[in-house]
């Protein structure tokens, strides 16, 4: 579902926090990997683990948090 379908209004803004959600992985992923690599030694604890754990992180918050319902703040108007 895209921005514009959750929110006309507020698309931008969504848009924007999505792709800053999307691209902190990629940034601190690495970073962490690199980390965990050089105290662990092991490529399987410092890759699978980290990225299990971000997986059912996910899934828990997506499950208890997320719905396509559109929200009564995002119909615009008065900003409210």
């Amino acid at each position: 579902m895209r921005a514009q379908d959750l929110s006309p209004v507020y698309a931008g803004a969504l848009l924007g926090l999505s792709n800053t959600a999307g691209a902190l992985p990629g940034i601190l992923g690495v970073t962490s990997v690199g980390l965990l690599l050089d105290r662990t030694s092991s490529w399987g604890a410092s890759l699978f683990y980290p990225t299990a754990a971000c997986q059912l992180l996910g899934l828990v918050v997506y499950t208890s948090l997320a719905s396509s319902r559109r929200q009564g703040w995002c119909d615009g108007g008065d900003g409210a």
